[in-house]
This record gives C-alpha cells, structure tokens and sequence, in this order.
C-alpha cells in the first residue's frame, strides 16, 4: 500500500521502493485510478476533529483564564487601595482590569476563527468524498478555508463573544463606579 503523504500531484511519481541513502531503487506507480483507503479517511477525518475540538477548548481555557484574571486584579486592587484617602478619588487601578480582557478577547476570536475554518474545511472534505473527487492532497493536509469562515463568524458568533467580554468589562466599570460612590462618601467633596 502506498502511504498518502508520499503522494504528488503529478499522475505519475515515484516511489522510493528500498536501498540505502547511496544505492534506491524506484518505481513509477500510475495513480489515475488512485481510490482512497477507509482507514485512511477515518484517521483524516479523526485528526480534523481533533483539532476543532482543540480549537473549541481554547476559547473555553480563554473565557476561564480572563474571568480569573479579571477578578484577582479587581480583588487586589478593591483590597490594597480602596480608597486614596488624601484625595478621596477611586483607584484608577481599577481599569488596569481591562487589560487582560481584552487580550483574552483577541485570542478567544482568534481561535473561533480558526475553529470555524477548520468546519468548512472539514465539510468540504465531506463533499468531495461524497462526490467522488477526493484527491490524494486532500487526505492528511489539514489547511482551513478562510473565505467563508470570516462570513460566519461576521454574523453568528461575534456577537456572543462581544457580550461575554463586554460583561466583563461592564463588570469593571460597575466596581470602579462603587468605589468612587464609596470615596465620595467617606470624603464629601
């Protein structure tokens, strides 16, 4: 059986059948009636899966990292500097917060692109399997599709990512306005 990644696209190729580095021997295989093994779709199939769920559990690590973060900075700076008691201001450390959310924003996108071009690939894959125009390039190149995962992730997804992290931020901004409410109560302007 001829192994897939040694495959060209050219119809005709050849194969390194044995020998040492000095002395190969070749042999010119005819693939234009080239059909796909099933193990080979399966493990293909098993790897691309593999990398969307990685890609899903990514933004989830995202999502838990920047709501830990978020919160010890908010808890540092509510616990050391409550109020400046010479000005009677709120800590303008409170912002620093915002910092890591959006960083984890940016990465959290950045992966749900990724994931979403891995799923067009995925079911493009599907398709020409399907239809019986699967090549042997196709099987074990893992290479996403960016033109239409940027049309999906403009309509659907954005938005769900937007309102985590503008709760997030929201969240900063409502600590920092309790602070301020709290310093203006103990020193009255």
């Amino acid at each position: 059986m001829v192994s897939a990644s040694l495959l060209r696209r050219s119809r005709w190729w050849s194969l390194c059948v044995g020998g040492n580095n000095k002395t190969r021997r070749f042999m010119v295989v005819d693939m234009s009636d080239w059909r796909p093994e099933p193990e080979d779709i399966r493990q293909h199939l098993s790897m691309m899966q593999s990398v969307i769920a990685r890609m899903a559990y990514n933004r989830r690590v995202c999502k838990t990292w920047a709501v830990t973060l978020v919160a010890a900075i908010l808890v540092v700076v509510t616990k050391f500097e409550i109020v400046t008691a010479t000005s009677g201001s709120a800590p303008l450390e409170t912002w620093i917060a915002v910092i890591p959310a959006t960083v984890f924003l940016t990465l959290d996108f950045y992966y749900l692109l990724k994931e979403r071009a891995l799923i067009v690939a995925y079911n493009g894959f599907v398709s020409r399997l399907h239809a019986g125009k699967l090549k042997a390039d196709d099987l074990f190149v893992i290479a996403p599709s960016s033109s239409k995962a940027k049309r999906l992730i403009c309509t659907r997804h954005w938005i769900t990512i937007c309102l985590f992290y503008l709760t997030l931020i929201g969240l900063i901004a409502v600590i920092y306005i309790l602070q301020r409410s709290q310093a203006e109560k103990i020193l009255p302007g």
